[in-house]
């Protein structure tokens, strides 16, 4: 399939059942392979303010984030994400000390 019916697909699925985060996530994704990084913000808070624990949306607002040149926002999206995913406390202590030592090089 191709990426533009991959997107009409999507956008259907959206249509079809606008509150399913899963979809409206996927969306997101979507809007970011078409570089549209500040719609994938929009999208991405709209998931989080009806499930602040979608680890995905946060995921996306790290990608959009850093895209957009926002290197802090980013990592705080990351990290939360890393967080609701289950990474452990050693390595998001070692992820947190080497931004911090070497901001965006770390």
């Amino acid at each position: 399939m191709a990426a533009f019916e991959v997107f009409t697909e999507v956008r259907r699925a959206v249509a079809a059942d606008p509150m399913n985060l899963v979809t409206r996530t996927e969306y997101g994704w979507n809007l970011f392979d078409t570089r549209q990084f500040r719609r994938v913000i929009e999208e991405a808070n709209w998931v989080l303010e009806r499930d602040p624990s979608f680890a995905e949306a946060y995921e996306l607002l790290g990608v959009s984030f850093w895209h957009l040149g926002d290197h802090e926002s980013a990592n705080e999206s990351w990290h939360r994400f890393e967080e609701l995913i289950g990474r452990p406390a050693w390595y998001l202590e070692a992820a947190e000390r080497g931004y911090e030592q070497d901001g965006v090089k770390g």
